[in-house]
């Protein structure tokens, strides 16, 4: 009785531990893999803006909110955050996309669980007719992904 109650208990610990364990740096890896097909090959990844879909992305998971404002009025909208990052940045009109789901059980025909994030992200967005658009039409992007416990969000900002 004693070793099943161990293994439920390890069990249950195995599937805790596994939504944390998710490599951010792994899914970037294999997101910026899958944007640098989809996106026009002229398409730069930009730090500014990587930094600005941060301080949207951390907002988005600290509310449970897929949204594009913030209450804090120095990062309020898209511009607002990429001007609070760098207050010289002239490279055009700034539009952004995001969206949040949980963390997906893994299917065997991905690599690792980070891959299948990735490709998750990149179909949220390419099946969303406005998302596309926006995507479509950059010149310059960054991104950024905030993990919760059992889901995340991503915001993509692009000029």
């Amino acid at each position: 009785m004693k070793n099943i109650i161990t293994t439920i208990t390890m069990f249950i610990l195995t599937l805790s531990v596994s939504a944390q364990s998710v490599s951010t740096e792994k899914v970037k890896y294999y997101l910026d893999s899958f944007v640098s097909l989809y996106l026009n090959k002229k398409t730069i990844k930009d730090d500014v803006l990587s930094k600005a879909a941060q301080l949207q992305s951390d907002y988005m998971l600290k509310t449970g909110q897929i949204t594009h404002f913030q209450e804090n009025p120095n990062y309020k909208t898209p511009t607002h955050r990429v001007f609070e990052v760098d207050n010289n940045f002239i490279r055009g009109s700034i539009m952004e996309v995001a969206g949040g789901a949980s963390i997906p059980k893994f299917d065997k025909k991905f690599k690792c669980v980070e891959e299948q994030i990735a490709f998750n992200i990149l179909n949220m967005f390419k099946n969303s007719p406005e998302h596309n658009h926006i995507l479509n039409r950059a010149k310059f992007y960054g991104y950024s992904i905030s993990f919760g416990q059992y889901d995340y969000f991503v915001v993509i900002d692009c000029v």
